[in-house]
């Protein structure tokens, strides 16, 4: 394509699943992956991401859907997966 990029990449994703950009989530390290909060309803940068990059704190606290994980890395990956897979409810057996 023309102009390609994560954002975009994520629009040809969504449309190829019937998926609205509200129905999707992105995750990212770095300020060039801000882009992706265009593209989806929420998008959450991992807490070394800010660290290496002060501009980048100014950048999601500009956006309305952009989150800060309290960790660093995969273990902030897991803590948005945490936070976005629905939990058992007592009683019911995992599948």
């Amino acid at each position: 394509p023309f102009r390609s990029s994560k954002a975009s990449a994520i629009r040809v994703d969504q449309a190829k699943r019937d998926l609205k950009p509200e129905e999707t989530i992105a995750l990212g390290d770095s300020l060039a992956d801000i882009e992706m909060a265009e593209a989806v309803g929420a998008f959450f940068m991992v807490a070394d991401g800010v660290l290496e990059n002060s501009q980048l704190k100014e950048e999601l606290n500009s956006r309305e859907n952009t989150f800060l994980t309290s960790k660093n890395m995969g273990l902030g990956w897991a803590e948005v997966a945490d936070l976005i897979v629905p939990k058992p409810v007592s009683g019911e057996k995992n599948t």
